[in-house]
């Protein structure tokens, strides 16, 4: 159970979890039906799936409906928010897992006031709750719920292929900057093309390309355009074989001002391009040992990424020790090991 299908870190994770876990019969609720002619990520994975609504009153009452169908289920929850929680709890769900994958809860005072006590209501003792990172784990503790409360830490998986990729990138004489994630806010990509924009003044066969798709795609296109760079940007839109894009580029760039993860850090690194991040908290937690990787969001931010751009050798000798690392810690197999077992101790 989820938000939307549309392509996203945490939604693109889902259908390889059905294919993992196949001894178990999958079903989804999905909150947001789907716009017609936009990418879903369970194209193709033939499960039988229902949709909630627009209108949260009625997501909250079909999802209720639902519930009371399905209540012997294992409803596995991806950060829904405490109302749809609800709405589990008082349909009488009994095997319920919540995964945060999310560090923001609320826009303002007024909404923390209702927000906190609709989380007070929907958390019972029996509730099983995991999170995809220390950070969002450390958020959720100290923002959402006290006292505090056991929270197993689950990192997204990364299910691809490692290393081949940037070696053999055709040796074109350009600098591919890439991105890969969706067009929203948060990500800081009004930041990324200002960037963009300066890097183009120091590096003459810079060339910029964003992959993904998302609201403000238009608005950033229009940004290029106004910046004068928009015969060195190219939008791509969103690639289902995720890999390919990395494989493009000679470096990734995520200037994100806030994320609960990462997962396209892990991917990039995973394909053999290497990546400058900004420095928040989920970055630094994925980038921990590898902390050159890692650029202020400060006034100077276009300087700073140009210094590591200029000493691209450097990041790139990173690799085969970030590879090894990452293959560890966000497999596939250590996710499908800790899900499992979660859901044989809730069901027996």
């Amino acid at each position: 159970m989820h938000l939307t299908s549309a392509p996203g870190g945490l939604e693109v994770l889902l259908p390889r979890l059905i294919r993992a876990l196949h001894d178990c019969d999958f079903k989804a609720f999905v909150i947001r039906p789907q716009p017609l002619n936009t990418p879903d990520v369970y194209e193709g994975a033939g499960i039988d799936r229902k949709y909630g609504s627009l209108n949260n009153v009625l997501a909250a009452a079909r999802l209720f409906r639902y519930s009371i169908r399905n209540r012997q289920d294992i409803f596995h929850v991806f950060n829904t928010g405490p109302l749809f929680l609800l709405a589990l709890r008082v349909a009488g769900a009994k095997r319920v897992v919540y995964s945060i994958h999310g560090t923001l809860y609320w826009k303002n005072s007024f909404q923390r006031i209702i927000m906190r006590a609709l989380w007070r209501l929907s958390v019972s003792n029996g509730l099983v709750v995991t999170s995809n990172s220390d950070y969002s784990r450390q958020v959720f503790l100290s923002e959402v719920l006290r006292p505090q409360r056991e929270i197993e830490i689950i990192c997204n998986p990364v299910d691809i292929e490692a290393g081949a990729a940037n070696a053999a990138k055709k040796a074109d004489g350009l600098l591919t900057i890439g991105y890969a994630g969706r067009l929203v806010a948060g990500k800081n990509l009004d930041t990324w093309l200002t960037v963009a924009r300066r890097l183009s003044d120091d590096f003459s066969n810079a060339r910029f390309v964003l992959f993904g798709d998302g609201v403000l795609k238009y608005e950033l296109i229009k940004l290029a355009e106004g910046l004068g760079i928009s015969d060195r940007v190219s939008f791509r839109g969103f690639i289902r074989d995720v890999a390919s894009s990395y494989h493009e580029c000679d470096v990734m760039l995520f200037l994100s001002g806030r994320e609960s993860f990462g997962n396209a850090v892990v991917e990039s690194v995973l394909c053999g391009t290497p990546v400058i991040a900004s420095d928040i908290p989920a970055f630094r937690e994925i980038l921990a040992n590898w902390q050159n990787c890692i650029v202020a969001l400060d006034d100077n931010v276009a300087g700073h990424i140009a210094e590591k751009l200029k000493n691209l050798q450097i990041l790139k000798g990173y690799l085969p020790g970030m590879i090894t690392e990452f293959q560890a810690r966000f497999s596939i197999d250590q996710h499908i090991s800790k899900v499992s077992r979660i859901y044989e101790t809730i069901s027996s």
